[in-house]
C-alpha cells in the first residue's frame, strides 16, 4: 500500500459531523397536529432529505446519517473541508426556503425562524445494529452539545463549531462570528473549551 492509499484508508471514517435542528420545532409540530396536517411534517423533512441526496452539490460532499425528529445528523466528507462554510450556507438557504413555503401555507408564525447547527469532526466507529449501519464516536456527542448551545432568538441560522472545525474553515471576509468558552457536558473532562459561533445569513 503506497503512502496515498494508506492516508485514504486512515481517513475513511473521519467526518465533519453536522447536527441540524429546526428552531421552534415544538410550536410548528403542535400547530400542524392541531390543524390535522401532521403529514406536512414528513413532507418538510422529505424535501430537505431529497435536496441532500439528489442535488449533486450536496450528495457528492455529504450523506444524511440519521433523522432525529426535528433535524438530521449529516456526515460531511473531510476532503471537502475548504467548502464546508459554502455548503452550510447553501443548505441553510434551501432548507429555510422549504420551511417558509410550508409555514406561509398554513399560516404558522413561530418566534424563531430557521435552523441551528452544531459541528465537530473526528473519527467515527461504524457498526451494524438491528440491520442498519450506525456510527459511534465522541464527535457525534460533541456536535450535538454544540448545537444545544444555540438557544437565543438571535442564534437562528447560525452554527456553533469546535476549535478543530474552525481551523479548517474558509470564511469570507466580514462573516459575522463570535468566540465563546463553553463546557460540553460529560466531554473533555468537563473543561471549558473554545467554540466559534458563525452566522449563515446577514439578516
Amino acid at each position: 500500500m503506497n503512502e496515498l492509499e494508506q492516508k485514504i484508508e486512515e481517513l475513511k471514517n473521519h467526518y465533519f459531523i453536522i447536527v441540524m435542528d429546526l428552531c421552534s420545532s415544538s410550536v410548528i409540530l403542535e400547530k400542524l397536529q392541531t390543524a390535522g396536517k401532521i403529514k406536512v411534517w414528513r413532507k418538510l423533512w422529505k424535501k430537505i432529505f431529497n435536496q441532500l441526496t439528489r442535488k449533486m452539490k450536496f450528495a457528492a460532499r455529504c450523506k444524511p446519517y440519521k433523522f432525529i425528529g426535528d433535524g438530521f445528523i449529516i456526515l460531511y466528507r473531510h476532503q471537502f473541508s475548504d467548502s464546508l462554510y459554502d455548503f452550510m450556507k447553501d443548505l441553510n438557504e434551501i432548507s429555510c426556503t422549504i420551511l417558509k413555503e410550508i409555514l406561509d401555507e398554513y399560516n404558522i408564525k413561530p418566534k424563531r425562524f430557521g435552523f441551528c447547527y452544531g459541528i465537530d469532526r473526528g473519527e467515527l466507529i461504524p457498526t451494524f445494529l438491528l440491520g442498519s449501519k450506525e456510527y459511534m464516536g465522541e464527535a457525534i456527542n460533541a456536535a450535538t452539545r454544540l448545537q444545544g448551545l444555540l438557544k437565543a432568538d438571535e442564534d437562528a441560522c447560525s452554527v456553533m463549531v469546535s476549535e478543530k472545525v474552525y481551523e479548517k474553515l474558509v470564511l469570507p471576509e466580514g462573516t459575522k462570528q463570535k468566540t465563546t468558552e463553553n463546557i460540553l457536558r460529560n466531554l473533555y473532562n468537563d473543561r471549558s473549551i473554545c467554540c466559534h459561533q458563525i452566522w449563515l445569513t446577514n439578516l
